[in-house]
């Protein structure tokens, strides 16, 4: 065999796992960085967008709020509804601009105003005509056609237009707004430099999109890319350029566009990398360690399983495994035959078939087709039920094992079918490791009786062992054998009073009844153990039994009565002198008893009576068990305030008074009210106070040593759950 083939393929397989791990948490690493990375990058992206929208929002609503301000002035609205120039009204207006022109200048804008009839148009610095007007703010001549087209068609009512334009001077962007209901244009036009945010010179770009065309921009980004990203970003296609938008807060169908391009992982990242790679090699050289130190300790069993199986014989084969696997073939085998073999001493069907009616658990109507199978046919006739016992004596019974006994048993229910089958067919069934049933096929009658005592005598002869048996009434059929097997059953409980009887039958029964009183051996040690062990129900529950059977089903006279009474009076006096009463108490108690029972007039008052007997006989158990409790405590008390500076346990005190560990620990805890670490805790600290008030100065370490305490961190844990603050904080507080 290879030897540690095994070993080495589990320490390869922890190595991979460890790496293969490594490298995982090395790329989450790296991910969730990243990720953290273009978070931020977005959340920058998307400030700066909202900063660029507001500013150019609060500069298109101050140019509104302008034009909104002009067309309600009592002079523009004069010079709208002239059909022909007035100069004075014109000069009136110039003036009005001329006055804000700082207040344009400062916004970034300049303003003019005209008819869509008139060539003239109105501005702070002067009147001129729209050519003109035209070409000071950039107007190109092919825009000139299309504004005054769509100014003719009425396409500017209540709406604004955007364009940009490139003069001889700085880029503008310049709104045109026509009054439906008066012959007015507005012309607001704003330099781009002003208006538009300073771009950071990256790959990035601003847009300004009314609609679905780019009316002003700025950035590296040409507008033809800029028209492409956005037209992605709309249609969901992936690019490499991120497009953020966002709607005007003044104009709704103006929007603001930021492409910047996608970054990959940032500089820093790649610093971190290179950071990282000696991590992780530091961590693959602890895994390596680790993959080894668990490949041991999870190879430790296979050898010792190894080892183990070398005595089933040596290893064959290059792995260790097989050779456990080839092993363990062989003992599945052993196990086989063994359960094989166990199977074979397992009751028959045809015995259980028996047991199932012999107790009840099956009727005659459902075991009847079974009765051929099983070859039980015999037993469709007139059944008797004999219950035998071996080793009825206690005697017996303690120097034979139960093991001993079922043998006997065995032997013994052998001979019987061999004896019985001679004269007529029987079954034999066990019921436990001294008693066994025996299924007649013959009606009870005095050749029955007297065949069976001759077997049971000639076995219990040759075997030098003690057989008694109970046979119970005849039933019809296997399916009433119950009836009769509890009958047998209950003769049984007899057989002390009837010790030289080999066979009891229900005439014996009967006659006993008749003739004595029934107070088995066997009862008597039940009643005294249940009364010494302070078993009140056991106790309570046996004389039941006795004086049932005495007083109710025999009926006893008064010759019978007065010997069954002096019985139970000399069971209550072997009771006292258990419990080492003096001998005058002894006596006065058989004086008091006895007679107290004889005046008894009916049987319930001499029920009464014994019970009540019974019940002071179990209160005095009580008392004395009570004192014998109440004493231990108080030693126990005692020997923790003697000895608190020892290190003292539970099992200390228990072997000092030779009880259990659990029983010193009830009943501690019944009579303090506390259990015994606490209480020894408790005493501990009291202790300890009393030092620190009489001892200033006292060390901590010698304290706990002083109290039974071997460790200064435990005591002064456990003195301040008692006391609320350690013990120099309690030693700080009295000076």
């Amino acid at each position: 065999m290879r030897k540690r083939k095994f070993y080495f393929k589990l320490l390869i397989a922890y190595v991979l796992i460890v790496f293969v791990y490594t490298l995982l948490v090395t790329s989450m690493f790296f991910y969730k960085n990243n990720e953290i990375v273009q978070l931020e990058l977005k959340y920058r992206q998307d400030a700066f967008l909202r900063e660029a929208r507001d500013k150019i929002d609060t500069q298109l609503n101050i140019a509104s709020n302008l034009v909104n301000q002009l067309k309600i002035n009592s002079n523009v609205l004069e010079y709208a509804e002239k059909s022909e120039r007035d100069y004075y009204v014109i000069t009136r207006i110039y003036n009005e601009l001329s006055k804000n022109i700082d207040a344009f200048a400062n916004f970034g804008f300049t303003i003019g105003i005209g008819k869509q009839t008139d060539e003239l148009i109105i501005t702070p610095n002067n009147t001129i005509n729209k050519e003109r007007f035209y070409n000071e703010i950039g107007l190109e001549q092919g825009h000139k056609k299309e504004i005054e087209a769509a100014l003719s068609t009425g396409n500017y009512a209540k709406s604004l237009f955007l364009h940009t334009y490139s003069g001889s001077g700085n880029r503008r962007i310049t709104l045109i707004k026509k009054e439906p209901n008066l012959d007015l244009v507005f012309f607001v036009s704003f330099y781009e430099s002003y208006l538009l945010p300073q771009m950071s010179g990256g790959s990035d770009g601003f847009a300004l999109i009314k609609g679905d065309r780019i009316i002003a921009q700025n950035g590296s980004i040409e507008r033809t890319a800029l028209e492409q990203w956005i037209t992605q970003q709309e249609e969901n296609t992936s690019s490499e350029m991120t497009v953020r938008q966002l709607e005007s807060k003044v104009f709704s169908d103006l929007k603001y566009a930021y492409i910047a391009e996608k970054m990959p992982i940032s500089p820093q990242m790649r610093a971190l990398a290179k950071d990282s790679l000696l991590v992780y090699l530091v961590l693959a050289v602890i895994g390596l360690l680790l993959a080894m130190l668990a490949a041991n300790r999870t190879y430790r069993p296979i050898q010792k399983a190894v080892n183990q199986f070398k005595s089933y014989g040596e290893p064959v084969g290059r792995d260790e495994l097989a050779f456990i696997q080839s092993t363990a073939d062989g003992i599945h085998k052993l196990n086989e035959n063994l359960k094989q073999t166990i199977s074979g001493y397992k009751m028959p069907l045809r015995k259980k078939m028996i047991s199932d009616l012999l107790f009840g658990l099956l009727s005659m109507k459902t075991a009847a087709p079974d009765l051929d199978a099983y070859n039980l046919t015999h037993l469709s006739g007139p059944v008797t039920v004999a219950i035998i016992e071996v080793a009825a004596d206690r005697e017996l019974e303690r120097e034979y094992s139960n093991a001993h006994l079922f043998e006997i048993t065995t032997q013994v229910t052998e001979l019987i079918e061999q004896y019985l089958s001679r004269e007529q067919l029987c079954e034999t069934l066990g019921l436990d490791h001294k008693r066994f049933a025996v299924l007649l096929t013959e009606e009870d009658s005095p050749r029955l009786r007297q065949w069976l005592t001759y077997v049971l005598r000639e076995i219990s002869s040759s075997l030098s062992i003690q057989l008694v048996a109970a046979m119970g009434e005849t039933a019809v059929h296997i399916g009433e054998a119950e009836r009769s097997f509890q009958e047998a059953m209950k003769m049984m409980e007899y057989r002390f009073v009837m010790e030289r009887k080999t066979l009891i039958t229900a005439d014996d029964l009967k006659q006993l009844r008749s003739t004595g009183y029934y107070y088995p051996l066997e009862l008597e040690r039940d009643l005294i153990a249940a009364v010494i062990s302070g078993n009140a129900d056991k106790a309570m529950s046996v004389m039941h039994k006795l004086l049932e059977e005495n007083l109710d089903i025999r009926s006893l006279g008064i010759e019978k009565r007065s010997q069954f009474i002096l019985a139970i009076v000399s069971t209550l006096n072997r009771i006292s002198q258990q419990l080492e009463r003096q001998e005058h108490e002894t006596a006065a108690a058989s004086e008091k008893w006895y007679p107290k029972l004889m005046l008894c007039s009916d049987v319930q008052q001499l029920k009464q009576a014994i019970y009540h007997l019974l019940h002071e006989m179990m209160n005095r158990i009580q008392d004395v068990n009570g004192k014998l409790e109440q004493s231990i405590a108080y030693q126990t008390v005692e020997f923790i305030h003697k000895h608190y500076d020892q290190d003292i346990s539970l099992n200390d005190i228990a072997e000092q008074f030779n009880y259990s560990p659990s029983y010193i620990s009830t009943l501690f805890k019944n009579h303090t009210g506390d259990n015994f670490r606490d209480y020894l805790n408790n005493v501990r600290v009291k202790r300890a106070k009393e030092i620190i008030s009489g001892e200033r100065g006292v060390k901590i370490q010698d304290l706990a040593l002083r109290v039974g305490c071997n460790n200064a961190n435990t005591f002064i844990r456990m003195f301040k759950r008692y006391e609320g603050v350690s013990p120099g904080q309690y030693a700080q507080n009295l000076e």
